[in-house]
């Protein structure tokens, strides 16, 4: 199906990517204290991969979700 689609196959591809996009943003924020994300839970591939790319954040920052 296409949730798991974006959550094992080609988000699994891009989740490093994105970790690290998010992880450099985060570096350079002086007090960071939160994450805002708008997601599509429809059930497609951009559920997935925003399904895998929370699982990340909370596994990084389990202080600021």
């Amino acid at each position: 199906n296409n949730w798991a689609k974006g959550h094992y196959t080609e988000g699994a591809e891009l989740i490093d990517e994105a970790v690290d996009i998010i992880r450099r943003e985060t570096e350079s924020c002086d007090c960071p204290q939160g994450f805002q994300l708008t997601q599509s839970i429809g059930g497609g591939t951009g559920s997935g991969m925003g399904t895998l790319l929370l699982l990340k954040i909370r596994d990084n920052y389990p202080d600021r979700i």
